[in-house]
């Protein structure tokens, strides 16, 4: 994989694969144990030349330091030529709490009914205001994606416990299931 200088358009992706990462500024990201040169916290790799109908594994390795230790997450992704994905290394500071969204890219997401400002498809939120022990119960998650006019909403309650790191995935391409009644 090869760092992408710009983001790259979905209809370019012909025989490559676009994999997005999130991560602290400051951490070091391997694409199989390749250390990537890329910097900040919105990194874009691009790989080329994929045969078409083959899927490729790409291990993304992450490590940063937290309060003075290398902390290491890793992540398998599997793509073929033509496809993108996301993926989000959040790296927990002591007293920290964190939400992650994984969302359309132009969605608004709504939290505890307040409307953030935050962009693009993999969304995180931090806080630490939560002291340890306790509990936001029913934190009410609203993501809101307007489609050919019409506007789709879906909804998530969850309790949040301080110093947790949560993810959540609101995906609107997936088919609905009608109820007969």
């Amino acid at each position: 994989m090869l760092p992408d200088p710009g983001a790259a358009p979905q209809a370019s992706l012909n025989g490559s694969a676009l994999l997005s990462v999130r991560v602290p500024t400051d951490a070091r990201v391997f694409v199989n144990n390749i250390p990537t040169r890329s910097a900040g916290e919105a990194r874009k790799y691009i790989s080329q030349d994929l045969a078409q109908g083959f899927r490729y594994t790409y291990e993304v390795r992450a490590e940063a330091d937290v309060d003075g230790q290398t902390v290491v997450q890793t992540k398998t992704v599997h793509l073929r030529a033509g496809e993108t994905a996301d993926l989000a290394f959040v790296f927990a500071v002591p007293g920290e709490t964190s939400l992650t969204l994984h969302v359309p890219h132009n969605a608004k997401v709504y939290l505890a009914g307040n409307e953030t400002q935050g962009a693009g498809p993999v969304r995180t939120f931090r806080t630490t205001k939560l002291n340890p022990g306790a509990t936001w119960p029913d934190y009410g998650v609203r993501v809101v994606l307007d489609r050919n006019g019409q506007q789709l909403v879906e909804t998530k309650t969850i309790n949040l416990s301080a110093g947790e790191q949560r993810q959540l995935t609101f995906d609107f391409d997936v088919d609905q299931v009608a109820s007969a009644r």
